[in-house]
């Protein structure tokens, strides 16, 4: 997989450096067309390897964005005119690395698991929190769980499953040895000033620091942070590693998906739930599942999303291994129609482009 890197060359640092002013002064990605035109900005910095790879056939390449461009969707940078409008991350799926090093570490560790059939951790909602509740975040991981579900002779081998109290800090620790696959759907926080610091929030307020993670130095093959603002990192060039997924990946993680900004709740699990789909059913790499499962959240329906949900209903309950996926399903549909936005444009676009897959 190619990598590139990304720096603030000269012709264009000041209109990236205004950019970089107005997305940290302002609340702009409630704000369609600012948001629109924030992608468009960024295009040229993206587009000569973007076009280049795309032409010799590559899916899929490694960004190595140096200071504030890590802060930037990069991956959804598009053109503001012309006949095609498809983003960099539909022309090649794309991913961020903090470093040429952890880059290098994180390959290591994705061949390791090239071959197994993954294991999941999943964390959910933790409580009691001073953090507000996640409405849809125990529907998000049954469904998902429920997908590595594997039998095992007259048995069935299912995934762990830890949330409300049992989502402690500890607990955590201790059941985190053996899964491959680890999904966070918590609220996470960003310590700008001490790094290490930075994590994510369990039960009784307790935090999965950053720290934690590299003290526990374990495997995986990637960990998806379901939660707001969880990919943020410094915007100095010399802290291009201090993000909380450059953390995790030094840790051990071969490839981290975050946030760059808050999520829409709705938008955000339907999102999870197709970069599953493809993950298992379609079997792409994490990148690919990922920047498929953003252009799916952008471009498709209001009626297919319905359709989606619907058939998905269907399709759990006939395989329902857990006994609760159905319900829950029922549960996403009912928010899902009583949405005020319905497919409003702007919440699909402003959740898609706030997920970025860090790694490999």
């Amino acid at each position: 997989m190619p990598t590139v890197t990304l720096s603030m060359i000269s012709n264009i640092k000041t209109t990236l450096d205004n950019t970089v002013a107005i997305v940290e002064r302002e609340s702009i990605f409630s704000k369609e067309s600012v948001l629109e035109w924030v992608l468009g900005e960024l295009w040229p910095l993206v587009c000569p390897s973007v076009t280049l790879l795309e032409s010799l056939g590559y899916g899929a390449a490694v960004l190595i964005p140096t200071g504030s461009l890590s802060n930037l969707p990069l991956h959804v940078a598009r053109p503001r005119n012309g006949d095609d409008g498809r983003c960099a991350n539909e022309r090649v799926a794309l991913s961020f690395a903090p470093s040429a090093r952890l880059l290098a570490r994180a390959r290591n560790t994705a061949i390791k698991f090239k071959t197994a059939q993954p294991d999941m951790l999943a964390i959910v909602d933790p409580s009691p929190t001073s953090a507000p509740p996640l409405p849809l975040a125990a529907a998000e991981v049954a469904i998902v769980s429920s997908r590595f579900v594997r039998p095992w002779g007259d048995f069935f081998i299912k995934p762990r499953v830890l949330s409300g109290r049992s989502a402690a800090r500890e607990s955590v620790f201790a059941m985190g040895e053996y899964q491959a696959i680890r999904h966070f759907a918590c609220h996470a926080r960003y310590d700008l000033e001490e790094p290490l610091r930075s994590g994510i929030l369990l039960a009784n307020d307790e935090l999965c620091s950053a720290a934690d993670f590299m003290r526990k130095n374990q495997k995986f093959r990637f960990t998806v942070l379901s939660c707001c603002e969880s990919a943020k990192s410094g915007t100095d060039a010399a802290s291009d590693s201090v993000g909380l997924p450059g953390l995790i990946m030094a840790s051990g993680s071969s490839g981290v998906i975050g946030t760059l900004w808050p999520v829409y709740d709705l938008r955000a699990t339907l999102l999870m739930l197709r970069f599953y789909d493809f993950f298992i059913d379609d079997k792409n790499g994490p990148i690919q599942a990922l920047s498929r499962a953003q252009a799916w959240l952008v471009r498709s329906t209001w009626q297919e999303k319905a359709v989606y949900l619907e058939e998905g209903e269907t399709r759990m309950k006939e395989r329902d291994l857990l006994g609760t996926t159905g319900k829950r399903f029922e549960e996403i549909i009912k928010k899902f129609r009583q949405s005020k936005s319905r497919d409003d444009y702007r919440f699909n676009l402003s959740t898609s482009a706030a997920y970025v897959f860090v790694g490999l």
